[in-house]
Order: structure tokens, then C-alpha cells, then sequence
């Protein structure tokens, strides 16, 4: 779901409008972008060029198999990087710099307690870049860049900062994600625990991974920001709880980024 959203979504399969929301007045809906054309700065006040991407993210499915593991796990969105539009194979400008908060979902009428659940960001300290190319060529016929991928667990009241050329794989807990209003990417990898053949391999590692490279080394150099993967402060960095900035019998108030 996309709130207060201006920015079209580029997505794997689009759909018209994807990305776009309306605002609802009486009994009509008026589109968002049109609502701004009219009186944004009524609407956005000075915020109108910064205006944030916000979607409700409810993620997951049936239980895979990895091919690296004997344990099945709900799959995470696919691994994937936002390090900006790609131009005759350089990548230009800033990525999408996203942020998650992860909600509790144990209360009514939901009452989910789940555990286990975890997403995988960045690349564990022990990898070499040359696994990581490595991986990369194997887009769709396994799905071993997961596996070098440290394991984060996920609870609710949790939010994590996702650097723009960090590589991602969030997991399956719904997500209320904040990104700036933009909407580029590069898979690394097909779906967790799945593989691809024929025209499909083809096709979609043309179109969804490499995306305007003309190799895998490309890919790397242009696309992963080494340090800010490998970094042991990762967590410490770009984790955080929600703040409580005030309580009462109403209710609360949090920050969540």
C-alpha cells in the first residue's frame, strides 16, 4: 500500500499508476499528483521537493528451502541494491536512501507473535569481494548471495536505516518503509530458495539485474559500496528502537527513525 505518494513505482511487473495515491473528497477521488498541482505548497508547505516514498510492505509466502541450508524460511523481498539510475553502464546520482519500522503486530485483531523472522542487510565481514562477483554471475540459477548476507533478527518496535548502495533482503514482517521519493534498483539475486531457466533467466537478468551493465564487474564496481556492507558497527549504526516522546492515557507518541 502507498501513502501520500507522488513517485510512479517501478516495479518487475507494473501496473498503471503503481506507486500513485488519491486523496478522497466526499464521495470522488482526487489523485494526489493533481490535488499538488493545484495548491502543493497548501498541501506539502516547503517539503514538496523532499516529499517521502511511503509504503505498508506486507511480505512473505509459502516457506522455501534455501539451496545453502536445510532449514526452510518465509522468503524476504530479493536481494537488491538502489545505488541510483544507471547511464551508459555508470550509475548517476544518490541511490534511495529507505528506512523500515517494524510494527508489534501481537495486539487485536491481529495478535501475530511471531519469531524467527529476520532480514539479511549488507555483506558478513568474512566474505571476499571475488564470492560476491561470483554470486553475481549466478543470478537465477541458485541462490548463494544469501548466504553471504549476515542474519539480523527481527521484533517489533525495531527500525533500520538502509544506506543507498547497501545491499538488502528484508524479511518477512509487515514494514512501514520511508524512502526518498525515487525508485531505483538492481536485483542481485532471484527469490530466495527458486531458480530460473530459459528465456525467463534470460530476460530477467537482462531487465531486473544487470539493468544497463554490460558485465557482473560493472554490476559490483558500480552498484555495492564495500565498506558500508562490510562494516562490523553495521548494526550499532543503522539500527535503532522506536522513541517514546510522550505517553498518557491516550496513547503514545514514538519517533521512529
Amino acid at each position: 500500500w502507498w501513502i501520500m505518494s507522488k513517485t510512479v513505482a517501478l516495479n518487475p511487473i507494473c501496473k498503471d499508476k503503481e506507486g500513485l495515491t488519491s486523496l478522497l473528497l466526499g464521495d470522488r477521488e482526487v489523485p494526489f499528483v493533481d490535488a499538488l498541482a493545484a495548491d502543493e505548497a497548501a498541501l506539502l508547505g516547503a517539503y514538496g521537493s523532499k516529499w517521502p516514498l511511503t509504503t505498508v510492505l506486507d511480505i512473505g509466502g509459502p516457506a522455501v528451502k534455501p539451496s545453502f541450508t536445510s532449514d526452510e524460511e518465509a522468503p524476504p523481498i530479493p536481494c537488491h541494491v538502489h545505488a541510483g539510475q544507471v547511464v551508459n553502464g555508470k550509475c548517476q546520482g544518490c541511490g534511495k536512501l529507505e528506512a523500515y519500522f517494524f510494527p508489534p503486530l501481537d495486539v487485536p485483531p491481529y495478535n501475530l507473535k511471531l519469531s524467527g523472522v529476520h532480514s539479511r542487510f549488507g555483506i558478513r565481514g568474512d566474505v571476499k569481494p571475488a564470492q560476491v562477483l561470483d554470486a553475481l554471475t549466478k543470478f537465477g540459477i541458485d541462490d548463494s548471495i544469501y548466504a553471504l548476507q549476515p542474519i539480523y533478527e527481527l521484533g517489533p518496535w525495531q527500525n533500520w536505516t538502509i544506506r543507498p548502495k547497501v545491499i538488502h533482503s528484508p524479511g518477512p514482517w509487515l514494514t512501514f518503509e520511508i524512502q526518498t521519493p525515487q525508485d531505483d534498483f538492481n536485483l542481485l539475486a532471484w527469490q530466495l530458495g527458486r531458480t530460473l531457466d530459459g528465456a525467463a533467466l534470460t530476460d530477467t537478468k537482462a531487465s531486473q539485474q544487470m539493468g544497463g551493465f554490460g558485465t557482473e564487474e560493472e554490476l559490483f564496481r558500480e552498484t555495492i559500496d564495500w565498506d558500508l556492507n562490510v562494516d562490523p558497527s553495521f548494526a550499532q549504526k543503522w539500527r535503532r528502537d522506536a522513541l517514546v516522546l510522550e505517553a498518557g492515557e491516550w496513547g503514545r507518541r514514538i519517533q521512529i527513525f
